[in-house]
Formats: structure tokens, sequence, C-alpha cells
């Protein structure tokens, strides 16, 4: 480092935490790496009173120089245009603040609440950073990541509790810990220089390295997609290479004894799929052989393109097991959200239960017996009663670090919007680092990435609002008619998930529910008959389905009008 020439300027700044810093004099100097100091550039720096820290470089640096840290590395890496890498650390001195209520109070379930705590160690009077938390002693408590004035050791900070049950909080509850505000990253320089990064913005006319799964962005302007590329670039380790590239979970049975099958038969031309599978989950790491005294039969279930799906039948199992009665969103009100919007990326987990590790002590719990040998699971099945709610509660509380309202989840899918692609970079970037820090993997090969219209929760959203999913549409059209009640039944579940698409919904179905009844009132068998009038219900159905108007959004700013009409049959209501 290299004194150019010496400035007296009567400056005076102030620290992050608020103090007051005295700026002596300024100078020009020039800045070189270790690795290679003949390379230098000239920088102008302030000197100031002892700060504890021999250089750190401000604002003006980190705008003239663009430099990017790169978290995803075995160590956190600087990388400045022109410069070899640095790999940083943190100063530590200082150790974490416990932070812990005030006194006792009560955080009612699925809200928001403003704590008094007490930050032991914290000054008079100093800004103080506390990281996302969740109290073990409280699942279903969250502590969003936020910064927070504490003054004589107190401090008011904000606390999520997205559990079914009320909280009562002690002084001697432990929420998170506590850091100064003030603290910064030093950089230290590594001892040899990478030399395959010269430059601290990646290109952004580069196809996905080849290692990455494919994505489709030719739909993405020219002038963004490369900025694109580059965030996906800069996120490669989210993204899954296998099917198994992946808080632990309880299965809480009480006083239940083990729960146990005698191994099923499996036909011999398909011991070599079960075979198979098994293989893959041992070799991903999903199960492990077993020696419990719990044991689940194997089902094969058949596909409709022929295929075999491996599944287990954990019904006694789940019959002994405590409910969690954790709600899944409504995906009406979900949709509702997407008010605004314009654009859109849709984010699918790979495996998403898989991606949960089971709890020691209930691993046990989850074995199953094959004809090759007793497993069980170390990562959550698909098939326990309590998987759908334990998965959409991690996914609320990963969200809850968002400062923003940018997303969305229902149980493993993201939807990530936006009011311009400007933002969209910015807020997808946020999601997925959060994903990151969660150690979650993402399916690249199935994302939505930067749409205007994308498939989700089985409608197609747009700016316009939303329609039925193509993909549903298709099936509709295809579907042929019922031959008998199952057949009937299965087809009105289908149409009934659009029902609010189709005006008079109720009473055109009534004929077709009518064909449902197994005796009329008299107890006597009703043989099912389909006729003229259903195959002509049918059919009109199958065409208000097919050419549905866009609902559009709510505007939650303007009144609404509820128009009413009932007949015999049916009750329906339209709001406008």
């Amino acid at each position: 480092m290299q004194i150019a020439q010496w400035f007296r300027l009567p400056w005076r700044c102030r620290r992050l935490g608020g103090s007051g810093l005295k700026v002596l004099e300024e100078t020009t100097i020039s800045l070189s790496h270790p690795n290679n100091p003949e390379k230098k550039f000239p920088h102008t720096l302030l000197v100031t009173a002892d700060t504890g820290y021999d250089l750190v470089l401000g604002q003006d640096f980190l705008k003239l120089k663009d430099p990017v840290v790169q978290y995803h590395y075995r160590k956190d890496r600087l990388v400045v245009a022109d410069l070899p890498v640095f790999h940083c650390w943190y100063d530590d001195r200082r150790k974490p603040m416990r932070v812990a209520p005030l006194r006792q109070i009560k955080v009612t379930k699925r809200s928001r609440a403003l704590l008094r705590v007490d930050i032991d160690g914290g000054g008079e009077e100093e800004t103080v950073i506390l990281h996302q938390n969740f109290p073990r002693a409280h699942p279903g408590l969250a502590v969003p990541d936020q910064i927070v004035t504490v003054r004589a050791g107190v401090a008011t900070i904000e606390v999520l509790n997205v559990s079914q049950q009320d909280f009562w909080l002690g002084t001697e509850s432990l929420l998170t810990f506590a850091k100064p505000a003030s603290r910064v990253a030093s950089v230290t320089a590594v001892t040899a220089v990478t030399a395959n990064v010269t430059t601290s913005t990646p290109p952004q006319n580069l196809p996905l390295p080849p290692s990455l799964p494919k994505v489709d962005l030719s739909h993405i302007p020219p002038e963004v997609r490369g900025k694109y590329e580059s965030l996906l670039r800069e996120h490669s380790d989210l993204w899954s290479r296998s099917r198994f590239d992946i808080g632990e979970v309880r299965i809480p049975t009480g006083d239940a004894p083990p729960i146990r099958w005698n191994q099923d038969r499996v036909p011999y031309h398909q011991r070599d799929h079960v075979k198979k599978e098994i293989e893959a989950m041992e070799e991903g790491g999903v199960i492990r052989k077993s020696s419990s005294p719990w044991a689940a039969p194997v089902i094969l279930v058949k596909k409709p393109d022929g295929t075999t799906h491996f599944c287990l039948d954990f019904r006694k199992l789940n019959q002994a097991t405590k409910r969690d009665l954790f709600p899944l969103p409504r995906i009406q009100e979900t949709l509702d959200r997407l008010t605004g919007a314009q654009v859109f990326s849709v984010l699918d987990y790979t495996s998403g239960f898989f991606q949960l590790k089971m709890h020691e002590a209930d691993a046990e719990k989850t074995a199953f017996v094959t004809l090759f040998g007793l497993y069980e699971f170390t990562r959550m099945p698909f098939g326990l009663v309590n998987a759908p709610s334990i998965f959409q509660r991690v996914m609320m509380l990963l969200l809850t670090g968002l400062t923003r309202d940018i997303a969305l989840v229902y149980i493993d899918d993201i939807i990530v919007f936006s009011c311009s692609h400007i933002e969209h970079l910015r807020d997808l970037r946020e999601v997925l680092g959060l994903v990151r820090q969660a150690n979650l993997k993402l399916k690249l090969e199935k994302a939505q990435i930067a749409l205007r219209e994308v498939e989700y929760l089985g409608h197609s959203v747009s700016f316009k609002g939303i329609r039925p999913s193509r993909k549903n549409v298709k099936k509709v059209l295809e579907w042929e008619s019922s031959k008998d009640r199952k057949e009937l039944r299965s087809f009105l579940y289908l149409c009934s998930y659009y029902r609010h698409f189709v005006a008079g919904f109720a009473r055109l179905m009534h004929p077709l529910h009518e064909l449902l009844k197994p005796a009329d009132k008299e107890g006597r068998p009703l043989p099912f008959q389909w006729g003229e009038e259903a195959e002509a219900i049918f059919t009109e159905l199958k065409r208000r389905l097919t050419t549905p108007l866009i609902l559009a959004f709510p505007d939650m700013s303007r009144p609404f009008t509820v128009k009413p009409d009932a007949c015999k049959v049916s009750v329906e209501g339209l709001l406008t």
C-alpha cells in the first residue's frame, strides 16, 4: 500500500451502530493483491481514529469494482474485477448475545407478535442483527432475520407463530442470538490464485453449463435473459443432478406397540422393479437396512401409462400416529394473492418429502418388509399421515425470511411473482438464497422461470387472471362416457375442482349427481343408466370447461357485490 498524498479535511462520520467516528485525513493509496503485488490501482481512503481494523473498503469501492461474494463454496469467496480471488473470514471476537423475553408473554396461534426482549450483553444504545431461528422448545415458532436497536439491554423484536397452538414464553425461553451490526466481514488473501476467475460479473451471453439440467429461457426478452442465466449459474448448487440429491421428522405414536405386517407376495415379473427401486433409494441415502420391530407392506400400483409405482401401506402406523393438524393453504386464497403480478416463476422441490430427515428415534417406525429384506427410511417417506402438514410448516417457516410478499408455497410448489423482470431477478435471488440456507434441492428441469403465464396448482396463471390448467382441460376432452358410478364420480371430482369457472354448475350437474345414488328413498337398488340426457350434460360440461372465461384477480381495495340465485336443486352466487 503506497501513500500518494495527504489532504486535511474536516470529515465526521457515523458507524453502522450509530456512534460517532472522527475522520482525520484523506489520502490516495495504491491497492494490490498479495499474490500479484505488481498490479496496482489507486483508490481514495479516509484515515480515522483506531477502529480495530487496518482497512475497511466502503461504498465507493463497492460501486467502483462491483465485487461478488460467492457463498456456496466451502469457504466464502470475494471476487473483485482484475484481482485474484479472496477468501472471507468473519470477526468473532465478541460472542453472540442471548435473546429472551423480558417477561412471561403469550403468543397466540397463527399470528405475528412484537415482544420486548432482554439481549444479554447489549450496550446502552447499539444496533444488533438477529438471525433467523426456530426455537426447538416451541415447534412452529419462528424468529425472522431483523435489525433492532438495543437500549439498556432491551429491544423489541418480531416473532411468528405458525402452529395451531398458543405458546407461553418465559424469561428463560431462548429465542435466538444477536450480533452487533457494527461487526464487519474481514478479508484475507488466499495463498494460491484461482486463475479461472478474473471478473466480478459472469458472462451474460453463455448457455447454462452442461452439468446443469436444461431449462428453456428462450421466452425471456434478450436484454434480461443473460441475467437470468447468470442467476441460475450462481445458484448451481441448488439444482439436483439425480433423483435423491437432497428439521428432523418425528412420528408421535405414544405408547402404541410396534405394528408389523407379514411380507406380501410380489408377482415374479415385478420383482426386478422392486429390487431396482430399493437399490436406487439405498444408494441415494433415503433408506437403509433395518432390524426394526415395525414393518409395513409394499404395494405396487399400476399407473395409467402401464408402468408400476412403488408404494408403502402405512395405514396402521397412521392410525396410531397423533395427528398434526397444521393447515394447508386454501388454493383459491393462494391464487388471489397474485393480484398485480406480471412475471412468474414456479419452483419444484426434488422428491419433496425426501428432503426432510427422519429423527433417529422414529426412523424404525418407517420400516417396510420386502422379499429382499427389511429396510427403514432415513428421510420422510410418502404415505405418512402428517407428511403434508410437516412439509407445509417447514416451507412456510422458510419463507418467513422474506422481507416482502413475493412468494407463496403450497407443500412442495413455490411461486415467485413480481411486477417486472428487474424486480423478478431480485425476488428470485432472495428466494433462492433462502432455499440455499435451508440446504434444500430444486428440480431445474421442472422449473418455470420468468414467464408471463405459468401452470400452478392446476391452473394457468397470468397477469390477466386464472383459468383451468391446459393439461387438465386435455384430460376432460379425452374423457369417455362413464360406464359405471366409479368412473362418473372420478369425472365429477375433476370437474368440481373448476366449478367456479362454470356458471350454474350445480344446476347443470344435478342429473349426473342423481346417477350416483345406489338406491331410491325406499331403499330399492337403482341401476346405473347412462342415457341421452346424461350424455348431453356430459358434452355441454366438457364444452364449457374447454372454453372458460378467465377469472380476473380480485381487487381487495374495492367493494364486492353478491348476486345470489337458487332453485329446487341448487343455490349459487356470483361475486362481482
